[in-house]
């Protein structure tokens, strides 16, 4: 369990799965899901992977093997990120952001709750990548960025911006009044990313 852990907002949980069930995000009303195979877990996390590098250094261990968590934990904090670590980021945040990009389109047909949150849920991981893999090429440090880090980053407007949504959708507003803002959302961080301001240099 990581986060808030205010019962009274959502509650999220990463679910270390079998390699053959689904992976990925799944909100079940104020409970947010995180599901991926303990292979992919370590393989995501030793590419400092904000995602999953959160809940591994930030969250409450509950159920499981509290021993193998614990090494990685000590590993990771113990690792640097690298020229190869900046690389898969970067290469990371453009897949996440198609992915949302096309959770975006099939709004304009079907602007449901689900669609929207994983519109949302992508490119605030894909703005999370990005905004790491600069902050790593620009300078040497131990150990990966946490969330409270990451949101004082030049740029970080935009994943708070995303957060904001997506506790919107959860509770239960109108779902077709934000497709306008989630497409204003898109459009400036296509400005900002893709086209090279000053804020993503």
């Amino acid at each position: 369990m990581y986060g808030s852990r205010n019962t009274s907002a959502d509650l999220d949980l990463l679910v270390i799965s079998e390699p053959q069930y689904p992976e990925g995000p799944v909100v079940i009303g104020y409970l947010d899901l995180l599901s991926v195979s303990w292979e992919r877990f370590t393989y995501l996390v030793s590419n400092f992977e904000p995602a999953m590098v959160e809940p591994l250094l930030k969250g409450e261990h509950l159920v499981g093997d509290l021993n193998s968590w614990i090494e990685l934990q000590r590993s990771v904090r113990s690792t640097k990120p690298t020229e190869t670590t900046v690389a898969y980021l970067s290469k990371r945040w453009l897949s996440l952001f198609c992915d949302a990009r096309s959770y975006l389109e099939m709004m304009q047909e079907d602007a449901s709750r689900f669609n929207q949150t994983a519109a949302l849920t992508n490119l605030g991981f894909a703005i999370s990548c990005r905004l790491v893999a600069r902050e790593y090429s620009r300078q040497e440090r131990q150990g990966p960025l946490l969330l409270e880090e990451i949101e004082q980053l030049s740029g970080s407007d935009l994943l708070k911006a995303v957060r904001t949504l997506l506790h919107i959708i959860k509770v239960g507003q109108n779902s077709r009044c934000l497709l306008e803002p989630l497409t204003t959302l898109f459009t400036t961080f296509e400005k900002e990313v893709l086209v090279g301001s000053r804020a993503f240099p």
